[in-house]
């Protein structure tokens, strides 16, 4: 499953100002979940990407405030956190190989970023199974 929102880049933009960060091209920004009483809500996953996507070549930002907690996901799916900043093919390439190393085929997963169409911006949120996931974002990259 795919859907896709447009969106309004300068919402994310202020968000990582706000939390004294400098937003640069092609950096990948992995954003906080939500914040509740000033707290930023991270996905589990945000330091392991933010990591793995250095090893890949890639400057990566986990966008948090001074104050922050880290949401652990105990379910069977694994829910990636939102990722944006970077050219679209690039973070295909570093997804599809993520997933092929870390998560089992057959493992649901959901994959969350915000690619640049034209001027505008989209919100893509891909489900399904790791294989199914992986077929779709190869299936983005042409477009």
């Amino acid at each position: 499953m795919i859907k896709e929102n447009d969106i309004d880049i300068k919402s994310y933009i202020n968000a990582i100002s706000d939390r004294k960060i400098s937003y640069e091209e092609n950096v990948a920004y992995i954003m906080p979940e939500g914040s509740a009483d000033g707290v930023d809500v991270l996905n589990e996953f945000s330091p392991d990407l933010r990591k793995d996507l250095k090893e890949f070549g890639v400057k990566a930002v986990v966008v948090k405030g001074e104050a922050h907690t880290y949401q652990a996901l105990r379910s069977a799916d694994i829910i990636l956190p939102l990722i944006f900043g970077i050219p679209f093919a690039v973070l295909a390439n570093f997804l599809t190989d993520w997933l092929r190393q870390n998560i089992a085929k057959d493992k649901t997963v959901s994959v969350k970023f915000i690619k640049k169409d034209g001027e505008n911006y989209k919100e893509i949120i891909i489900e399904g199974s790791g294989v199914e996931v992986e077929s779709i974002i190869n299936s983005l990259k042409d477009h």
